[in-house]
C-alpha cells in the first residue's frame, strides 16, 4: 500500500469503496465506489483511481481514472457514489478522494496534502492472461499470439481446428520495458508503473483458409484466456482473394465516461464500428498509425485501456500496425523531425512501448518498416516518424524489398505509411 501522510488514516473511514474481491477483466465490469462524511466538499473534489504498484504513490503516479465528485446527486452534502469500470492491471487497485483538485488532467496535481480518504484495495489475479492480440509474421502459415501478465511464468498460446482441442502448443517469448528506457516525462515519472510481462508466442506451420480455435496464458498455473478463433489467409497466389481492414487515428476512450488521462473519442462512436462488422469475413485488420492517438501520452495505463478496448477485433484479426507522432517522436532518438524540430509528442515513450507491445516483422527492433505477402497482395509498411530520404535504412529496404517482388504471385502491392 502506497504510504499516506499520518493525517488521512482517520479519514479512511470517510470512503468505502463497495466492489466485490475478484478479478475485473473486461471493460464492461463495474465497480461501484460511495463515500460519505466528507467535510467541506468543492465543485473539483475528484474520485481517483489508482493501483498499488511497486515504488509508486500518489505523489509519482498518475490516477487510472478519474471522475468529479459532483457528478454524484448529494456530493454538495459529502456523500454519494460514482460506479467504474475497472480492469485488471496486474496490481491492485484502490480509490482516492481528493480535495478541490484544480486540474483536467493534464498534469499530476493530484498530491497527497489533497487527500481526503483511501478505499480498501480490489483483488485481482495477477498472472490472468490479458490484452491479447494477433498479429502476422512475413512467413506464411506464422500467427503471433501476444498477451500481458504480471510474472513471466510459463507462457504459451495453444491452437487447434477444433474448438477445445488443441493439437499444437507454443511457448512464448516474454519482454518488458522499465522506467530507465523511457526518455521523458511523463512516460519515466507519474506516467509509468510496471507494464508487466509482454509474451509472445509464433504458431507455426498453420494451413490457409482454415479457422483456427487458441488460448493462451500459463501451463504451470494453468491460467489461460477464453478461447478465440482465426482464420488464415489464403496463400499467396494472383488468382487468390482477400478481404481485410484499415483505419488509422482511432483513439481510445473508456466506456464509463470517466476522464481517464488523454480522453480522446466518445466509446460509443468507437464501439459501432467495426464491431458491428461480419467480423468471420476479414482475415486481417491495419491499425496504420496513431496507436494511442492523443494529446500527449506516456502513460502506462493508456495501453492498458487500448488493448483491452480492442479485444474483440484484435483477438480474432491479426493487426498490422505502424507508428505515428504519438508512438515515436522524441529528440534525439532517431525522430526524423530532429533537430528542425523537437517533437516530444510520444511523451517521452520514443517508440519503445509500441515496440515491444505490438511485435511485427521489422529488420530490427528500432527498425519500425517491414513487408509481408497476404493472398494476392505484397504489402509494404513504412514508419512516418523516421528518416526515410534517398540512402537511408528505410529508404534503402523499400528499394530492395520492391525489386523482388513477384508480381505473379502478388500483383498487387499496397505501401502503407
Amino acid at each position: 500500500m502506497p504510504r499516506w501522510p499520518v493525517a488521512t488514516a482517520v479519514a479512511l473511514l470517510m470512503l468505502a469503496a463497495c466492489v466485490r474481491s475478484q478479478p475485473f477483466t473486461s471493460i464492461a465490469t463495474g465497480a461501484a465506489v460511495s463515500w460519505s462524511g466528507i467535510p467541506n466538499p468543492t465543485n473539483a473534489d475528484v474520485i481517483a483511481l489508482y493501483v498499488q504498484a511497486p515504488g509508486t504513490t500518489v505523489d509519482t503516479l498518475a490516477p487510472l481514472k478519474f471522475q468529479w465528485a459532483n457528478r454524484s446527486p448529494g456530493y454538495d452534502q459529502g456523500s454519494g457514489s460514482i460506479t467504474f469500470q475497472v480492469l485488471n492491471q496486474r496490481y491492485p487497485t484502490f480509490f482516492v478522494y481528493f480535495s478541490n483538485i484544480q486540474s483536467n488532467g493534464v498534469s499530476n496535481s493530484y498530491t497527497s496534502n489533497k487527500v481526503i480518504a483511501v478505499s480498501k484495495p480490489i483483488a485481482i489475479t495477477p498472472n490472468e492472461p490479458t490484452q491479447g492480440h494477433l498479429s502476422f509474421t512475413n512467413i506464411t502459415g506464422q500467427v503471433v499470439v501476444q498477451w500481458t501478465t504480471r510474472d513471466v511464468g510459463t507462457p504459451v498460446a495453444q491452437v487447434g481446428t477444433a474448438s477445445g482441442t488443441y493439437t499444437q502448443t507454443a511457448a512464448a517469448v516474454t519482454n518488458t520495458y522499465p522506467r530507465s528506457e523511457m526518455v521523458g516525462p511523463p512516460a519515466n515519472s507519474f506516467g509509468y508503473f510496471d507494464p508487466g510481462s509482454l509474451h509472445y508466442a509464433t504458431l507455426t506451420g498453420l494451413a490457409p483458409n482454415t479457422q483456427y480455435f487458441y488460448r493462451y496464458g500459463d501451463s504451470a498455473l494453468a491460467l489461460f484466456s477464453p478461447e478465440y478463433s482465426f482464420t488464415t489467409p489464403p496463400l499467396p497466389a494472383a488468382s487468390a482473394s482477400v478481404k481485410w481492414l484499415a483505419w488509422a487515428d482511432a483513439g481510445q476512450a473508456v466506456a464509463d465516461g470517466t476522464n481517464e488521462y488523454d480522453y480522446y473519442d466518445d466509446y460509443d462512436e468507437l464501439n459501432s464500428s467495426p464491431y458491428g462488422t461480419d467480423q468471420q469475413a476479414y482475415e486481417s485488420a491495419f491499425d496504420t498509425w496513431e496507436i494511442e492517438q492523443a494529446s500527449d501520452l506516456g502513460f502506462v495505463t493508456q495501453w492498458d485501456v487500448y488493448f483491452e478496448q480492442y479485444k474483440p477485433i484484435y483477438t480474432l484479426l491479426p493487426v498490422m500496425t505502424l507508428p505515428g507522432n504519438h508512438e515515436r517522436d522524441a529528440p534525439a532518438t532517431g525522430d526524423r523531425y530532429y533537430p528542425l524540430e523537437k517533437k516530444t509528442d510520444s511523451g517521452g515513450e520514443a517508440g519503445f512501448p509500441y515496440e515491444l507491445r505490438l511485435k511485427m516483422p521489422t529488420p530490427t527492433q528500432r527498425s519500425e518498416w517491414y513487408s509481408f505477402n497476404h493472398g494476392p497482395v505484397h504489402f509494404i509498411q513504412t514508419s512516418t516518424e523516421q528518416p526515410f530520404g534517398a540512402g537511408s535504412p528505410q529508404w534503402q529496404f523499400v528499394v530492395n524489398d520492391l525489386q523482388t517482388v513477384d508480381r505473379s504471385v502478388t500483383p498487387w502491392v499496397i505501401v502503407l505509411f
